[in-house]
């Protein structure tokens, strides 16, 4: 458990410069995603995740949708933490909830905002030729693995096969899990 708190706190200290970086968003007059991701990256982080929990489902989906379509990846990077944070909060993200203490493989229809964190964490493993893309998706996989176990785990396979802090999440959750009573 150790372990994870540990690389927890390392990725959340090596994906900081997304928050913190420039936004490629204009001042919009009306508060839009794109409002929300700058309120995220800049002094109210809070408030962001706050206002994002209170929309409806589909118009999550929806934004999110016509923001990444036009978005900078780093500003991709800073919605797909925001998104989790909201998931977190509402207690819907993948298998997470308040006081469980054994998580399940399985994600619901209802998580929207991991599955919107997770789609825009894929879109940025597609692009190979963007090292921080990469290390930033490979930190978001890192701690969501402990979520979502099956997604994650599937996407880590087909995206970083060979990556050496992949197989050591993968190897650590298959050791988690490991023993007679819990099978993969």
């Amino acid at each position: 458990m150790l372990a994870w708190r540990v690389l927890a706190a390392a990725v959340l200290v090596a994906v900081a410069e997304f928050v913190a970086a420039p936004s490629s968003i204009a001042d919009e007059p009306q508060r839009t995603l794109g409002n929300l991701v700058a309120d995220y990256r800049g002094s109210s982080p809070r408030r962001a995740v706050e206002e994002l929990a209170r929309w409806e489902d589909a118009q999550a989906e929806r934004a999110t949708d016509e923001f990444a379509a036009t978005a900078a990846p780093s500003d991709l990077a800073a919605l797909s933490l925001l998104q989790t944070e909201v998931g977190l909060a509402r207690g819907d993200f993948g298998a997470y909830r308040p006081g469980l203490a054994v998580l399940s493989n399985s994600v619901s229809d209802r998580e929207i905002h991991f599955r919107l964190a997770f789609g825009l964490v894929d879109r940025l493993t597609t692009r190979p030729d963007d090292a921080t893309m990469a290390a930033f998706a490979r930190g978001w996989c890192a701690v969501a693995v402990r979520f979502a176990p099956r997604p994650v785990l599937d996407l880590i396979e087909r995206r970083f096969p060979d990556d050496p802090q992949m197989l050591l999440v993968r190897g650590a959750h298959a050791e988690f899990w490991a023993g007679p009573e819990f099978s993969d």
